[in-house]
């Protein structure tokens, strides 16, 4: 190879790494996120990795393979004496061996992409490494709220179910007060003038009457409650009412037996 193929060699070759050490400091700058500098280090050591590589695969072996395919010179043999002054010498043709054709530089795809991978794979494992933020405090903060809406769903469902399919016999209703005295409904919470006397009316006046209803039972009453309906479950009567029936005393109750709140 002359002096000038091999300076171009040299020079294709260290363009071609010099674009390789380019794009694998793009990749690492844009794909995997890595620092400007450090990308610029990587990328200038592969430039100089691969020109070195370049340059002794394709420029150093093809002017070594030119030196070896050109024959040494031998000394040329004494010419014999013409036969005849007529007869001239033929001339000799001398062979020049064919210059070997430079095979063109890999493309430095695959080698740009082990190393990408290569640098990708400790950012992709620390993001793997982080460990969830545990939702518990918000699971927590909700389980009170969740449990009351469970309660309030079943004493609804309940309540559906027994007006849906009511089962045979109902709550006990009065004409009349027992003894003629019928206790101060209104010492439940929730029950006013109004619904003392809208219970009266269809035969609710004692305590232990509403502390033995079942879920049945308040569905029929919750039925007869015209304008009132659901305030047996929200205001929890049949609670208060077990409470009462024993001769016990609610918070509720001493407000109202102090005249606090009629």
């Amino acid at each position: 190879m002359s002096e000038t193929s091999q300076a171009d060699c040299r020079r294709n070759s260290w363009l071609v790494a010099l674009a390789g050490g380019a794009l694998v400091a793009l990749m690492l700058l844009f794909v995997a996120h890595y620092g400007f500098l450090k990308a610029l280090v990587i990328g200038l050591i592969f430039f100089v990795a691969l020109g070195a590589f370049l340059v002794w695969a394709f420029c150093s072996r093809s002017d070594v393979a030119a030196h070896q395919a050109v024959p040494a010179p031998q000394p040329a043999e004494p010419a014999p004496r013409p036969a005849a002054p007529a007869a001239s010498a033929a001339p000799v043709a001398v062979a020049r061996a064919p210059e070997p054709v430079a095979e063109p530089a890999p493309e430095p795809a695959k080698a740009t992409s082990a190393v990408v991978e290569a640098a990708a794979k400790p950012r992709a494992a620390k993001a793997a490494a982080k460990p969830a933020k545990p939702a518990a405090r918000k699971a927590a903060a909700k389980a009170p709220a969740a449990e009351k809406a469970a309660t309030a769903m079943g004493l609804d469902a309940a309540l559906a179910k027994s007006k849906d399919d009511p089962k045979p016999g109902e709550p006990e209703m009065l004409s009349a007060p027992r003894g003629g005295k019928a206790d101060d409904l209104k010492m439940i919470k929730g029950v006013g003038p109004k619904l003392e006397a809208l219970l009266n009316e269809v035969g609710v006046w004692h305590f232990d009457q509403i502390a033995s209803w079942k879920a049945k039972d308040i569905a029929f009453v919750d039925e007869k409650m015209v304008g009132f309906h659901g305030r047996i479950t929200r205001d929890e009567w049949v609670k208060q009412a077990k409470v009462l029936a024993k001769g016990e005393k609610t918070e509720f109750s001493a407000r109202v037996a102090k005249g606090d709140v009629y």
